[in-house]
């Protein structure tokens, strides 16, 4: 099942081919644009710039993800504070309606080193 429209897969593919190993994450946090949604103590809650239309067989109504400000690569780097914040967001989305997924880091799948959790909000109807 595809994940995303053609059109954000492309946009995506371009993109990881100019990051050319630089952190897109890291890089929206230091713009501060709209791609951030929230600065929470450690974390940022950002807006996927190329988001998913479709998951677990829904259309997605929003894709947002739960992001360390620090650059790390795996959950087991993250401090006391991080994890608490960590949770504190995944909590308050989920009571929104808001799915978390995460890949591990080594999930073959995974093009963002930096670890990250995306939260998928369905539409109402089913796709």
């Amino acid at each position: 099942m595809i994940s995303r429209s053609i059109k954000h897969e492309i946009a995506y593919k371009t993109y990881r081919r100019k990051q050319a190993g630089e952190c897109g994450f890291c890089q929206a946090y230091a713009e501060s644009g709209e791609q951030v949604v929230k600065i929470y103590n450690s974390m940022m809650i950002l807006r996927n710039k190329f988001p998913y239309v479709r998951w677990d067989g829904w259309k997605v109504g929003e894709h947002l993800m739960i992001v360390p400000i620090r650059h790390i690569t795996t959950l087991r780097e993250l401090s006391i504070e991080e994890e608490d914040d960590f949770m504190t967001l995944m909590a308050e989305y989920d009571e929104a309606g808001y799915s978390f997924y995460h890949r591990s880091h080594g999930n073959k799948s995974k093009s963002m080193p930096h670890i990250h959790g995306h939260l998928i909000k369905p539409r109402e109807a089913r796709a």
